[in-house]
């Protein structure tokens, strides 16, 4: 009976000792790391956290990746300043933090280390010398007055989405700045340090406070999207030495009226200014030898003036330039190609150069007011659609003398208003409906005209 009695209290006993510890669950969780210093891992669900400064005797000094990640209940952090580490998306998607201290030995913030804290606002970066990828992404009330001296490194979107974020005036001492940094954020000045040769990719996309900024004079290549949907932004200066403008880097700036164009610059990548409706004036300059597709397209072009150092305008270059009225092709282009004018509808006067061999698909296309076209002598070719849709084309004149011309489907559909079409040379019609639409009169003078000259 007492063995059974006995029993029965080990029993008991057991099973308090069971419940206690299931229900005494630790806040923290420490780790003894082999150079003395303890890592630790958060497991509560307080809204205040103060980190101890020690356990077992022994220093906190490193906050374990993921520590702090996804605690939603938590509004404030105090780290001691024993830390000297905090680790990759240590307090990531915590949504209701507000504040924490960065300790003074802490001299890098991990990728991802505040991701998402959408409430966190004031913090302090003293010592910090490295911020790296999406560090602080999608802080939303993120506020920082100033970035240190000694601060070298910005890594890939590090303040992306920062809506609340204003300035970034940076110190001399920033050697790296990674891809989209400050995309989306709140922006509206920037000053870059001098030294950098190269403008990162995205770095300022779809900041649409963003109003002023300098581009350092060192830099000799804006990287694509760099500028992308700042519709705040008005005018920029290019630096003296820059050679390269790469694809869409200022789409879809919308107040964007000034930009000058230096003479070193050889290559305006695909969509650069595209969307740029309030630019109105640009001249390229001579040393331009590569221009992209869609590189001016839908923008609020009225005057257009480049040289003959790229051969051929590219597919919808200038495509739908509605305010754009006349141009001039310089010598040495030889190739227009598709859609390269399509859809400026006030486009009334234009100007070939004899270099002019080939005008490609809907190069004109829908082009309104055009009134009068002369095709230059050494053009071979029309390519389909080419002018189509031009309702107000009045006079059309094929200079080519010496063999004969292509003209491919629909290269004149729906120009119901031309009264004259000269042919000084033979003229080979390969596609269908080329003049469809013209009365039956101009249209039998045409087709009586190309058979005399085919006849010769």
């Amino acid at each position: 009976m007492k063995k059974f009695v006995a029993a029965a209290l080990a029993v008991c006993v057991l099973a308090a000792v069971i419940i206690l510890g299931a229900t005494s669950k630790p806040e923290f969780v420490y780790y003894i790391r082999d150079d003395g210093g303890v890592e630790v891992w958060y497991r509560g669900d307080s809204e205040n956290v103060v980190v101890p400064e020690k356990y077992l005797g022994k220093p906190v000094t490193h906050i374990g990746n993921g520590a702090f990640s996804q605690k939603f209940k938590i509004k404030s952090i105090t780290l001691p300043d024993t830390v000297t580490q905090i680790g990759e998306s240590a307090f990531s998607n915590c949504d209701s933090l507000e504040s924490v201290n960065i300790p003074e030995g802490v001299s890098e913030i991990q990728p991802y280390t505040f991701e998402h804290c959408i409430k966190l606002n004031g913090i302090l970066l003293s010592n910090i010398t490295k911020i790296d990828n999406s560090a602080f992404s999608e802080c939303k009330k993120l506020c920082i007055t100033e970035f240190p001296e000694g601060l070298t490194y910005i890594g890939d979107m590090a303040f992306a989405g920062c809506s609340a974020l204003t300035a970034a005036i940076l110190p001399e001492s920033v050697e790296h700045l990674g891809s989209y940094a400050f995309a989306e954020s709140g922006i509206e000045t920037a000053k870059l340090p001098e030294g950098s040769d190269f403008f990162p990719e995205g770095l300022f996309s779809n900041c649409e406070k963003l109003s002023a900024v300098n581009i350092p004079n060192s830099v000799n290549l804006i990287g694509t999207n760099a500028f992308s949907g700042c519709t705040s932004l008005k005018e920029i200066k290019l630096p003296e030495n820059i050679n390269l403008i790469e694809q869409n880097v200022f789409e879809n700036c919308t107040s964007l009226s000034g930009v000058n164009f230096p003479n070193a610059l050889t290559s305006i990548g695909d969509g650069a200014f595209s969307g740029c409706t309030a630019l109105k004036t640009v001249a390229l300059p001579e040393n331009l030898e590569f221009l992209g597709a869609q590189a001016f397209a839908e923008s609020g072009i009225e005057t257009l003036t480049f040289y003959g150092g790229i051969k051929q305008i590219p597919e919808k270059a200038f495509y739908g330039c509605d305010d754009l009225m006349k141009i001039e092709i310089p010598a040495g282009i030889i190739t227009i190609n598709a859609n390269a004018f399509a859809d400026c509808g006030n486009l009334c006067d234009i100007l070939f150069s004899e270099s002019v061999a080939s005008i490609e698909a809907g190069a004109f296309s829908g082009c309104g007011n055009l009134r009068c076209v002369t095709i230059p002598r050494n053009v071979v070719s029309i390519g389909q659609s080419a002018f189509s849709g031009c309702g107000s084309l009045e006079s059309v004149v094929l200079m080519r003398e010496i063999g004969s011309i292509t003209i491919e489907d629909y290269a004149f559909e729906g120009c119901t208003n031309i009264s004259e079409f000269i042919i000084n040379g033979p003229v080979e019609v390969r596609g269908e409906n080329v003049f469809s639409g013209l009365n039956k009169a101009t249209l039998f003078g045409i087709e009586q005209q190309i058979m005399k000259k085919l006849a010769r």
